[in-house]
């Protein structure tokens, strides 16, 4: 972001962005904090649209639910600038999401899944004047729910939604439940 403070001749939201997106001085494949050795703490919330399909037989079921995530990236600060005063946070169209860094978090006890793109891909990023970025997207997905069912048909299930980091070690790579004790029980 050094680059937009020096930079008096940006005057529309394309050179704004081009500028703190650019791939000579921001590499997407490099996780923010690498250079400090710190950890990347990656806050997630998970908002449930719809639980369907229950199958006891095959031990799944389907959701349709909004997963966010959020960070810091210091290479995405821009407080300071003119920018700054213009909009203290940004969102990017869904086709600049490839041109930063997110994290790898998967569903481990996903069976099937896929983003859902009706009509148009159901993703965001906004970027806040003080590097914190905000990843938002809409996903189909059918989960494993290893169902007790001995007490049939008065039971209740405890479904979990297992996520993790796909590369990234605890020690590098930290999720963390923005609302703990946040708990989905469905009959």
């Amino acid at each position: 972001a050094n680059l937009l403070r020096n930079d008096a001749s940006i005057n529309t939201v394309e050179e704004f962005l081009d500028t703190l997106i650019n791939s000579s001085h921001y590499d997407r494949r490099i996780r923010p904090f690498f250079d400090q050795r710190r950890p990347c703490n990656v806050t997630m919330t998970i908002h449930i649209n719809t639980i369907s399909a229950i199958n006891e037989v095959n031990m799944d079921y389907n959701t349709d639910l909004i997963f966010r995530q959020s960070w810091y990236d210091p290479r995405l600060n821009y407080s300071g600038t003119d920018w700054a005063k213009k909009s203290p946070q940004i969102t990017l169209h869904y086709s600049l999401i490839d041109r930063i860094w997110v994290p790898d978090s998967f569903f481990r006890n996903a069976k099937e899944g896929k983003r859902s793109d009706i009509t148009v891909p159901n993703r965001l990023i906004r970027i806040h004047l003080d590097g914190k970025v905000l990843y938002s997207q809409r996903l189909l997905l059918k989960l494993d729910c290893q169902m007790k069912l001995q007490k049939f048909p008065l039971d209740n299930q405890t479904c979990v939604v297992n996520i993790g980091s796909w590369i990234y070690l605890k020690n590098i790579f930290q999720i963390i439940n923005k609302k703990k004790k946040e708990q989905y029980s469905f009959i």
